[in-house]
């Protein structure tokens, strides 16, 4: 079953569908890191495909082992109860946050003082962007019509 934007439950983290990026796809985060990058996929990209936060979990997994690790401990602080705590007073985790509320959290990190809290909002932002406008699904959607060389002209010169 995939992950959806708008239904999560840690059984649907536990058995993720491959995506199309790869036969297998890797994986690099636990259940509660997950819970935190869909929730951030799914602010980040409205209406995102079902399969993007597998997408971006395997670019994650790609990255060289010690990106890896700074890429998860940053999910684990971002997620946590405390950093909500801090950013929007909210005792809550990150993915059980009402999506106002994360907004308002995921601009906090991306306006912060705090250089490292701009960071991950760059790395979970940029992530996901690039693998969201990677995949040809998108292309319509911000009316890329591909390459040239490929299509007649839209438009005459």
């Amino acid at each position: 079953m995939r992950v959806s934007c708008s239904v999560f439950t840690s059984e649907t983290a536990a058995t993720p569908t491959p995506t199309i990026i790869s036969a297998t796809p890797r994986r690099a985060l636990s259940v509660s890191e997950r819970r935190t990058l869909t929730a951030a996929v799914c602010r980040v990209v409205l209406n995102a495909p079902a399969d993007l936060t597998d997408r971006v979990e395997d670019r994650i997994a790609g990255l060289a082992s010690h990106k890896i690790k700074e890429a998860r401990a940053g999910l684990r602080l971002f997620g946590s109860v405390a950093a909500a705590m801090v950013t929007v007073r909210k005792a809550t985790a990150f993915h059980a946050l009402s999506t106002e509320t994360q907004d308002r959290m995921l601009q906090s990190w991306g306006e912060s003082a705090v250089p490292q809290a701009r960071t991950l909002f760059q790395l979970l932002r940029r992530l996901t962007l690039v693998t969201h406008y990677a995949d040809p699904r998108s292309h319509a959607s911000i009316g890329y019509l591909g390459a040239l060389n490929t299509r007649e002209p839209a438009m005459s010169w």
